[in-house]
C-alpha cells in the first residue's frame, strides 16, 4: 500500500530500522575502539611507601613479572614516573597492580589466616567501599603486593605466585605480634 505523496509505509520503516542498527554498530565500533585505545594508554599508578623496592631481591622480582597472564590480562605501561618494582596488567577496563618491596601490612599479626597459592603464603586485605583487594605475598625477603578488582578471577594470584617461587626463596613469614 502507498501514501498518496510518498513510498510505501513498508520501505519507511525498514529504512528507519536499517538506519537505528547502523547507528548501534557504528557507536559499538567507536567504543570498542575507545576501549583498544584505552588499553594501549599508559597506566597512572599512585607512588606507595615500598622502602625496599630497590633492593636486589625487588630487582629479581622484576624481572620475574609476568609478561601476560591467564585469564586474558596483558602487560601495561605505566605513566613516568614509575614507581619503582611496579608492574601492571589490563583486562577490559579491569587493572592488576603488583609492588614489591612494600611494608609489611598492618592488619597480618599473629593469629591472622593466610592462604597458600601454588607454594607463596598470601595475606589478604578488602577494601569493600572500593571493591578491591590487596594480597601480599608475605613469606618472601620482601613483602609484594598484587592489588585487583574484586571477582576478577584466580589467575593473577596464580601467575604471580607462580612468578614468585620462581624469582624468590621461601621464608618463614613474620607477622606482628600480639598487642598485649
Amino acid at each position: 500500500m502507498q501514501s498518496e505523496d510518498g513510498p510505501p509505509r513498508k520501505l519507511l520503516i525498514g529504512i528507519a530500522i536499517f538506519g537505528a542498527v547502523a547507528a548501534l554498530a557504528v557507536l559499538f565500533g567507536v567504543l570498542k575502539f575507545a576501549q583498544f585505545q584505552d588499553d594501549k594508554k599508559p597506566m597512572a599508578i599512585t607512588n606507595i611507601p615500598a622502602p625496599q623496592a630497590n633492593s636486589p631481591l625487588c630487582v629479581d622480582m622484576t624481572k620475574a613479572y609476568p609478561d601476560n597472564m591467564a585469564g586474558g590480562w596483558k602487560r601495561a605501561q605505566i605513566v613516568e614516573p614509575k614507581p619503582p618494582a611496579a608492574a601492571a596488567w589490563r583486562r577490559g577496563q579491569d587493572s592488576v597492580v603488583a609492588r614489591c618491596g612494600v611494608d609489611r601490612p598492618a592488619e597480618f599479626a599473629v593469629g591472622t589466616s593466610v592462604e597458600q597459592i601454588n607454594g607463596v603464603q598470601w595475606f589478604r586485605v578488602t577494601d569493600a567501599a572500593v571493591g578491591i583487594t590487596t594480597w601480599f605475598a608475605v613469606d618472601r625477603g620482601v613483602y609484594i603486593a598484587v592489588t585487583m578488582p574484586d571477582g576478577s578471577g584466580t589467575e593473577p594470584l596464580v601467575e604471580m605466585s607462580d612468578a614468585i617461587g620462581k624469582a624468590l626463596p621461601a621464608v618463614k613469614p613474620d607477622p606482628l605480634p600480639l598487642p598485649r
